[in-house]
């Protein structure tokens, strides 16, 4: 095989914004002030914390998590590293079926390979592989295509239980499952592939379980690390930055509007769509995803979804790390959020939490009237969205808070 490479200029349908970060154009320097370099990722090291409480807590986290996919000797070692101060560069992706498109493979390998990068110039640094298992659009995650023999695209659906609009990590493969991986691993031939296949995707299994049991089989020898967000531990560290952004939702708001107009008036599509009534955050109502805005969400109960989800998933769960962390640039997707975010409120970014992930960070109990339920009563009665805001800081906190 002689190895070739398409630049993505070539590629149809890439973003402008992304296009002028690969070639660091003049016009996108105000909004990525750092190349795109390995280098530079090694020497912002040195402004970031590490070695801090959260590394431990979120180290333990990683442990018990990787242990239970079958994590390799190379992989806790590098939890381990992390644990002690190393630094971590992260990448991520929806978890498709079958791993989902190649880009995740590509996306895995890269941050494999950055990680080796930031190393050789010095600086500790494990790669981690985030997973959006908070995801609800499982129309985008249950189905693949797989490239036959005779380069025909084979394509194949997953049956699936689970309540409509539920997290991912809350859905699990059904019956007919066992058949459907049988069948792609006919197309795919007798390989370590379709082994890895047959050993991840089962009957019972969530979506996001299977996924990241074959991407830890996957990428064995590479002691990558995969985390899977929808963890009530995780949501627990994360609490005072469920607090901010909820406390600051209006100020939020607003730097992502002035920003939306800054990139506009450049010449590239905005990233991250937002109101001036936006909240940060999304909840889940009896399991399933309810809208950032709740008075919108009242008036429109039928529609309600993760509208706003994107600038928080991409940057949600990883923030954990931030201040243990490099950087990485994911592809254009994670690009453009990053772009509408970029050192806005003092450097932290939007967040995203379920509902009893939120309580669980607080040690709320489920009894009487949960957050959303509060926020939809006071939203019926005309509350303004700054009351809403702050009446849900409080259910959070268990103290007053203003929305900026």
């Amino acid at each position: 095989m002689i190895p070739d490479c398409i630049p993505f200029s070539s590629i149809p349908h890439t973003t402008k914004l992304f296009s002028d970060f690969l070639s660091y154009a003049p016009e996108v320097r105000k909004f990525f002030p750092n190349p795109p370099d390995a280098s530079q990722v090694a020497e912002r090291s040195a402004t970031v914390p590490h070695g801090t409480e959260i590394n431990v807590k979120v180290a333990d986290v990683l442990e018990k998590q990787n242990r239970a996919w079958g994590a390799s000797e190379k992989t806790l070692d590098n939890i381990r590293r992390l644990r002690g101060g190393a630094f971590a560069v992260v990448t991520g992706q929806q978890v498709g079926l079958f791993g989902g498109p190649l880009l995740s493979l590509f996306k895995a390998a890269s941050v494999l390979a950055l990680a080796k990068q930031v190393e050789s110039a010095g600086v500790p640094c494990v790669p981690i592989f985030w997973m959006a298992t908070e995801d609800h659009d499982l129309a985008e995650v249950n189905q693949a295509l797989l490239l036959s023999n005779d380069f025909q695209l084979v394509p194949f659906a997953a049956s699936t239980d689970g309540k409509p609009d539920s997290p991912v990590a809350n859905v699990r493969l059904a019956e007919g499952t066992n058949k459907l991986v049988a069948q792609a691993a006919e197309v795919l031939g007798e390989s370590l592939a379709a082994d890895y296949l047959r050993e991840s995707y089962r009957e019972g299994e969530t979506l996001s379980g299977a996924y990241a049991k074959l991407f830890t089989r996957l990428f064995t020898e590479h002691g990558l690390i995969v985390l899977d967000p929808a963890d009530a531990e995780l949501h627990r560290i994360a609490t005072p930055l469920f607090v901010e952004a909820i406390e600051r939702a209006g100020e939020l708001d607003k730097a992502l509007l002035e920003r939306n107009r800054e990139i506009s008036k450049v010449g590239y599509h905005e990233q991250v769509k937002v109101t001036e009534e936006s909240t940060p955050l999304f909840a889940l109502v009896d399991g399933a995803g309810a809208d950032s805005s709740f008075e919108w969400r009242v008036r429109h109960p039928e529609r309600a979804g993760f509208a706003r989800r994107a600038e928080a998933k991409d940057r949600c769960h990883t923030r954990e790390l931030q201040r243990q962390r490099a950087a990485a640039a994911g592809p254009a997707g994670l690009l453009a959020a990053h772009a509408g975010l970029h050192r806005r409120a003092r450097g932290d970014c939007v967040l995203c939490a379920g509902r009893s992930g939120v309580r669980e960070a607080a040690g709320a109990s489920h009894d009487g009237l949960t957050a959303h339920e509060c926020d939809a009563t006071r939203a019926t009665r005309g509350a303004s969205a700054r009351e809403i805001r702050s009446g849900l800081a409080r259910t959070v906190s268990g103290r007053d808070a203003t929305s900026g």
